[in-house]
């Protein structure tokens, strides 16, 4: 059988998941009437504040270890190329940024008006419990929406897969064996997966640097 290259979507979720979030991909609204979908999140990630390392000395990404005063809830877009963010959502005419608070349930619905809102004029929403973001995943950053939104932040397929690349090698000796009790449930979902996907996860691990696993596995994520 021809390996499967891993889709964009799929590698969203996987370094989510690495990094502590409960994710949902492919969230889906619905409109109030009618059989078409609203609007939809490629991933929607939740991440608790208490988050600890599943091994000593294990960290998540940068990003991520920064945010740890609430909870963060992340609407992610995700794109092979340029990043970008659902236009839907930062149309000030549009209610479909609304529908998705509301459908997810995030808050109360007498909040979700000033949430919706500054999501739209910040990219963030912070209180004192939840931080919630615009994520965007792709192959460049995105100039424009980086003025437009500082702190939102934008992650490029390069990190994500050099983040990828050292976990598995910092932790080779445990991530390599799913049958090891000491590693986490998400890295041995994540092993088989690729494992189903690629081959063998040494695949993965094996690279000299970055850009060997850049070039390996997922050379161009498909959408």
């Amino acid at each position: 059988m021809p390996e499967q290259p891993i889709r964009a979507e799929e590698l969203a979720y996987w370094y989510l998941r690495l990094n502590g979030c409960f994710t949902i991909p492919n969230f889906v609204v619905h409109p109030d009437s009618g059989t078409n979908q609203k609007t939809d999140i490629d991933v929607l990630a939740a991440r608790f504040p208490f988050r600890g390392g599943e091994l000593p000395g294990m960290k998540d990404d940068e990003f991520f270890e920064r945010c740890r005063a609430q909870t963060l809830i992340l609407l992610t877009e995700v794109k092979t190329s340029r990043c970008s963010l659902n236009r839907a959502w930062l149309n000030p005419e549009s209610d479909a940024l609304e529908k998705v608070i509301r459908a997810a349930g995030l808050f109360p619905r007498h909040e979700v008006p000033p949430v919706a809102t500054s999501l739209r004029e910040s990219g963030h929403y912070r209180s004192q419990l939840y931080r919630i973001s615009f994520l965007a995943l792709g192959g460049e950053t995105d100039e424009d929406l980086a003025a437009r939104y500082p702190e939102m932040p934008q992650i490029l397929w390069r990190d994500v897969l050099a983040f990828i690349h050292a976990r598995f090698r910092t932790f080779r000796a445990i991530c390599l064996h799913a049958s090891t009790s000491s590693c986490s449930a998400d890295h041995q979902a994540f092993a088989r997966h690729l494992d189903h996907r690629r081959g063998h996860l040494a695949q993965v691990v094996d690279g000299q640097d970055a850009g060997d696993l850049r070039q390996e596995p997922v050379r161009q994520p498909q959408v």
